[in-house]
């Protein structure tokens, strides 16, 4: 990535010579953000109302006092970031070993997560399952979640305005079970 003329990594080798620690993670958080928004389908910066707000809310859930897994599955049930929930029949929060090493994170959910409640319960699940016992563990052992907790509509992939609205809910997630 470049910033003016100078690049992020000649920023942060030049800064960290200068004892700057915190401006070198910073640039290194920036610089990772900005990869996973590529990843996601970003292409460009939206800096309308709704995206603003849905920033201001990653800002207040990032890291609450007192925080639990439970916490952050009822702010789930309740949430109305995007479209999603218009159409869900129960939000997919996740499952597993809250003090798990392993964390196995899908898109979204689809039709029989959305009825059951559970994350990765039809074929996909079923594999996983697989994947896990050979690996000589159980779905016990581990924590499985998804990036998006709604349904999206014919299952089709999460757009990146409803991965950023859930977002803060997975990093909570991730924290926690860390």
């Amino acid at each position: 990535m470049t910033v003016g003329s100078m690049t992020v990594d000649r920023m942060v080798q030049y800064n960290s010579r200068d004892g700057m620690d915190e401006f070198n993670v910073l640039t290194e958080e920036v610089k990772n953000l900005l990869l996973f928004l590529k990843t996601a389908g970003c292409s460009g910066f939206d800096c309308t109302e709704h995206s603003l707000n849905i920033l201001n809310h990653w800002k207040k859930m990032d890291s609450i006092p007192g925080d639990s897994l439970e916490q952050v599955e009822q702010d789930v049930k309740g949430c109305r970031l995007c479209g999603l929930h218009h159409g869900r029949t129960h939000s997919v929060f996740g499952e597993g070993n809250a003090r798990a090493r392993l964390i196995f994170i899908g898109e979204g959910p689809g039709h029989e997560e959305d009825q059951s409640g559970r994350p990765f319960v039809g074929k996909a699940g079923q594999l996983l399952t697989k994947i896990i016992q050979a690996m000589n563990l159980t779905r016990n052992d581990v924590y499985i979640c998804n990036i998006v907790k709604c349904r999206p509509p014919e299952n089709r992939n999460p757009q990146p305005d409803e991965i950023q609205a859930c977002m803060p809910y997975l990093r909570r997630q991730i924290h926690l079970i860390h």
